[in-house]
């Protein structure tokens, strides 16, 4: 895993189109590997929830790098990377962050209020 994550990051620092095509690598590996973990948890709700909160947000991400992406003229954005990395909002909802986002203002008004 190592030398696979050292690759990618060896082939990010090219280009700034690259650099994302290597983030937008880096965020479907890391919702891959913790979408598999839930289920090992089951018993374990405070822990699913917490992972629930990074698969959501890293799924923010991918949109947030797929924009990226096309702001700077990559055709296509994300999907450039090949095709495991394509992702369509049936795959990873765009609303997941909005709802990561609002859930963190409700903990922070409610701290803070």
């Amino acid at each position: 895993m190592t030398k696979k994550f050292t690759n990618l990051k060896n082939n990010g620092l090219r280009s700034a189109s690259d650099t994302f095509l290597t983030l937008a690598k880096l965020t479907v590996e890391s919702i891959d590997t913790m979408q598999r973990y839930p289920e090992e948890f089951s018993n374990r709700k405070k822990i699913q929830d917490n992972l629930t909160y990074l698969i959501d947000g890293s799924m923010g991400h991918y949109w947030a790098i797929n924009q990226k992406l096309i702001r700077l003229g990559v055709e296509g954005g994300c999907c450039n990377a090949g095709k495991k990395y394509c992702k369509t909002p049936a795959e990873y909802p765009s609303e997941s962050a909005d709802n990561l986002l609002a859930s963190l203002w409700n903990q922070t008004t409610r701290y803070t209020g």
